[in-house]
């Protein structure tokens, strides 16, 4: 390689670490715990919420597209990444919001993949008044419950771990039906055993989060800019759900992307950011 091409080359890969780097990075004290975030880039503010068999690190190429014209936020849930490890009932709705506050964030586009987006609907119906829009990716509302099947199907996968170890929960959600075309796409299938093997203790501790004391929400009563992406090839119940969600809210948008499952933020980044950065940038 030529000296000029690899000077351009290094200044270039400086450039994108720099880029890529946090320019805020620390433990907040919420409610009774502390929670692990990173605030990235400068402009209007997006939080992104990770999924239960995940932690903040999926949205890695979500935080390097957006940086760029948005203040981008991202945190671990308690028991989950850096995050400290609940040790009685919270409501992660509250938790969020007291994030905002420590981080003097007045409003904010709430983005929220599985879990996360059961808990960007809790934030929308607690503290609308914060909510620049809300994009729930292959979530549902809290107060929807899903049907007896995958309810025990998916507890069924935590309930080995006492005989089998953790390692049979990571195997256990590689063969769900959510993560069909996860599991056949080596770099994906392997972020995800990493992130499953990583964060036992946050799916653990699921049973501690609460939603916020509330009324019983309505969808039809949200005012908020909602788009809502799902995979096509995820489970079919929760496919169902995104249409019923776009059904039921005002105005709300929906993607499918195509060839994706529960996990499209990472298997389809490019598509996936392409769908949220033109929401994002619609006139509402």
């Amino acid at each position: 390689m030529r000296p000029r091409a690899w000077t351009l080359l290094l200044s270039l890969s400086l450039a994108t670490a720099v880029f890529c780097a946090p320019r805020i990075t620390g433990k907040a004290e919420v409610n009774g715990g502390r929670l692990y975030y990173e605030v990235s880039g400068h402009g209007a503010p997006l939080v992104f919420l990770h999924a239960g068999i995940a932690d903040s690190r999926m949205w890695d190429s979500q935080v390097q597209y957006f940086s760029s014209h948005y203040t981008v936020v991202r945190y671990d849930l308690r028991g989950y990444g850096k995050s400290d490890a609940p040790t009685a009932p919270y409501v992660p709705a509250e938790d969020l919001y007291a994030l905002l506050r420590f981080l003097k964030l007045d409003r904010a586009s709430i983005i929220g993949s599985s879990i996360g987006g059961t808990q960007a609907f809790d934030m929308a119906a607690a503290h609308p008044q914060v909510v620049t829009a809300l994009i729930v990716v292959g979530g549902s509302p809290g107060w929807l419950p899903y049907s007896d099947e995958m309810n025990q199907r998916t507890s069924g996968i935590m309930s080995n771990i006492k005989e089998k170890g953790p390692a049979s929960v990571v195997e256990g959600w590689l063969r769900d039906p959510m993560l069909t075309i996860a599991r056949t796409q080596a770099p994906v299938a392997q972020q995800m055993r990493l992130f499953i093997g990583q964060n036992v203790a946050g799916l653990l501790g699921a049973p501690f989060m609460r939603p916020p004391d509330i009324p019983l929400p309505k969808l039809s009563d949200f005012k908020i800019p909602t788009l809502v992406i799902v995979g096509d090839h995820d489970d079919p119940e929760i496919v169902q759900r995104a249409h019923l969600i776009v059904r039921e809210i005002p105005s709300a948008k929906e993607i499918v992307i195509k060839n994706a499952d529960h996990m499209v933020s990472i298997e389809k980044p490019r598509e996936f950011n392409r769908a949220l950065d033109l929401f994002l940038r619609a006139p509402k």
